[in-house]
């Protein structure tokens, strides 16, 4: 690569100035472009000449250096190498997909933090931050551990014909259940006998199924003569 030298002082971002060694002249060169380096200065009868960078060496951009800059060495294990090494880019190293480089001098990758159950992630983590987890709102919850899950809804039980049987926390959701089918036994007669039939009592039990039955069927004039019996 060859231009003129600029034997005026016209300087710009495209050009580098360089003091002539033979005359002391101040000259003003074109840059080199972006991987290549200034391998011979212009002079006052010759312009400058660029080179390819050596492998393992890069210039960014346009550049009046003598010399390409050296690529970092090569990943350390746990990393990960984002950007190889070019002509043109330096080498970049970065931890794995779910790791984050650790805050605490030492250059070593950990797994990104797990919100517990009853939080959600506020913001998820990157290359170099670890996850931040924040507590689930007032009607939401999450079950789970996790690094990308947000609290969900707890579940409405009258919207699905239920009924809330146990309420939910941050932690768990909403117990819903079928409506209540207790049999009418239980506000008549004593929870004994509400209840499953004991040993010997298999008759008693019976019967009372058996007027009840009838109660329904025929109002309330036998009802007196079962109660009578009992």
């Amino acid at each position: 690569y060859k231009s003129n030298p600029l034997l005026l002082p016209i300087f710009s971002q495209r050009h580098y100035q360089h003091t002539d060694q033979d005359t002391g002249t101040q000259l003003v060169c074109d840059k080199c472009p972006a991987g290549t380096y200034v391998s011979i200065h212009c002079s006052p009868t010759s312009v400058r000449e660029c080179s390819p960078c050596p492998k393992g060496t890069f210039t960014r951009g346009e550049n009046g250096v003598q010399q390409c800059h050296r690529c970092r060495s090569p990943c350390p294990a746990g990393f990960i190498e984002k950007t190889p090494c070019t002509a043109t880019q330096d080498r970049i190293c970065t931890c794995p997909p779910n790791t984050f480089l650790s805050g605490d001098g030492a250059a070593v990758c950990k797994p990104h933090s797990l919100c517990p159950p009853g939080k959600r992630v506020k913001k998820q983590g990157s290359e170099k931050k670890d996850v931040v987890c924040k507590q689930c709102s007032e009607g939401t919850f999450s079950d789970l551990k996790s690094s990308a899950t947000q609290c969900r809804n707890h579940t409405d039980c009258q919207v699905q014909g239920l009924v809330l049987l146990s309420p939910g926390t941050r932690e768990k959701d909403n117990i819903c259940g079928p409506l209540s089918t207790e049999p009418i036994i239980s506000s008549i007669f004593p929870a004994p006998l509400a209840g499953p039939a004991q040993k010997g009592e298999g008759w008693e039990f019976c019967l009372i199924i058996f007027y009840l039955n009838l109660y329904r069927k025929r109002g309330h004039k036998d009802i007196l003569f079962f109660l009578i019996l009992i």
